[in-house]
């Protein structure tokens, strides 16, 4: 598990100091087992990919049968919503291309994610952990 403590994931820049960290939900917006262990694993690699490319770390990456969980270390120009939007689009994009024929019949209207998203800072994990469990049953 990551520390927040860890000075290693303190980043800095000729005029910043900075450590945001963000977990995220994404929802698939069919329920059930979407995601098997092959797509888990190519999710990771593209949200890594793509934090990569926008300043940004993948810290954590969880997944489950229709949900996935990561921890972001932000870099100060990206936004939330912005990383969101590119993380989701990207990925379903290439998951869809890429995972066609497990993926057909288990998309709802062509579209992988559910529009919404969970986004969260907070110094206390536990405390965040619980609020994605909430969010997960809603």
């Amino acid at each position: 598990m990551y520390n927040s403590k860890d000075t290693n994931n303190i980043r800095r820049g000729r005029k910043y100091l900075f450590q945001n960290q963000v977990y995220l939900v994404f929802l698939c917006k069919h329920k059930g087992n979407v995601l098997s262990s092959k797509i888990l694993i190519r999710l990771q690699q593209i949200f890594e990919e793509t934090c990569s490319q926008r300043k940004c770390k993948l810290l954590q990456f969880f997944g489950e049968n229709d949900y996935v969980r990561l921890l972001v270390l932000l870099h100060p120009t990206v936004s939330v919503s912005s990383l969101t939007a590119k993380l989701k689009g990207k990925s379903s994009y290439f998951l869809m291309k890429e995972f066609f024929e497990d993926l057909n019949e288990k998309v709802v209207d062509k579209h992988f994610w559910a529009s919404s998203y969970c986004a969260m800072s907070n110094s206390q994990e536990t405390d965040v952990l619980e609020e994605i469990k909430e969010f997960l049953k809603n």
